[in-house]
């Protein structure tokens, strides 16, 4: 089992690897001022997780950012896969190989619904648009697993100021990569109707708050839910029926559940990238596919625009007051 922990408040996040029965605890990343969080194993054995490597500062805050990085499975060689302004989080992996990340950016966007859904290879090629890049409310979609057998996901929609909870979601992106067309169900079904309404918080006032979503099947699903007691929060069990099943509780609360239990491996993609090189290809295979851009008549596109959105290096010392 890979985890992330701090052994004691002086010390940073780091990478561990423990046996299923809790034995056999190894220590597989290191350094002081850097933290190592969200582990997964890759099909090939190596692991991705979100780091603070390359340090940047939150463009509307103070504090640190992180992005994709890979490594061998004992801590080995590495290599950073993402290479955002702000933060990618949360990598799942995807039943062709691919991973499926949270990213949160300002790029060419309103300032809080930033943090959508988007996947990537596992070796840094091909980061793209998956869900809610555009999508006023829910200001944040996290959290993203493939449903077994299905080409849906199951998500949390959050807000922006916020802990990442809120209502729990099915999402189908052939029906549309933004807004309330691809949603097919929300946990609690009342929060379907917040999609696309008000703004980046607008999920603040769903009740009860589901998070940590992890799908065993295409009816059946783990969470981490509030019992009604502020905001402790249980394990669940939550089907497409309308029940809802508080399986464990503890104090202040119990996050992340999933199943111990064998699933099958995806394929691994091979690696693409020539490390060597100094040069990368950017592409667009329909400028008239994206948001807004059905308003554009074909063969009125003359030029592209490239916009860099250049990383916060600085610490300011004023919080950013909205």
């Amino acid at each position: 089992i890979l985890l992330s922990m701090r052994r004691q408040r002086a010390d940073d996040y780091h990478l561990y690897e423990i046996g299923a029965g809790g034995d056999g605890l190894v220590q597989l990343t290191f350094g002081p001022g850097i933290s190592d969080i969200d582990p997964i194993y890759l099909p090939d054995g190596r692991i991705i997780f979100t780091s603070t490597r390359e340090p940047k500062f939150c463009m509307c805050n103070r504090h640190i950012m992180g992005n994709l990085f890979a490594m061998g499975g004992d801590g080995s060689n590495i290599e950073q896969i993402g290479h955002s302004t702000l933060h990618e989080g949360h990598p799942a992996l995807m039943p062709d190989g691919r991973v499926l990340y949270d990213r949160w950016e300002y790029v060419d966007r309103n300032f809080g619904d930033a943090q959508g859904l988007w996947s990537v290879n596992p070796d840094g090629t091909n980061h793209a648009v998956y869900y809610g890049n555009n999508t006023n409310s829910p200001g944040a979609v996290l959290d993203a697993r493939v449903i077994p057998g299905t080409e849906r996901i199951l998500c949390t929609f959050s807000s922006c100021h916020d802990r990442p909870w809120g209502a729990m979601a099915i999402v189908d992106r052939r029906l549309g990569v933004d807004g309330k067309a691809a949603v097919i169900r929300t946990w609690p079904a009342e929060a379907i109707d917040l999609v696309g309404v008000g703004n980046y918080d607008t999920f603040k006032k769903v009740q009860p708050k589901y998070e940590d979503p992890y799908p065993l099947s295409d009816r059946y699903f783990l969470c981490s839910r509030t019992t009604g007691g502020g905001e402790q929060t249980g394990l669940w069990l939550v089907d497409l029926f309308g029940n809802e099943l508080l399986l464990h509780q503890a104090e202040p609360g119990c996050f992340d559940p999933m199943p111990l239990a064998p699933r099958l491996r995806p394929p691994a993609i091979p690696p693409r990238i020539d490390l060597a090189g100094g040069e990368g290809t950017f592409y667009v295979a329909d400028v008239y596919v994206g948001t807004g851009m059905e308003q554009i008549p074909r063969g009125t596109v003359k030029r592209l625009r490239v916009v860099e959105s250049p990383e916060k290096r600085y610490w300011t010392r004023p919080g950013w007051n909205g």
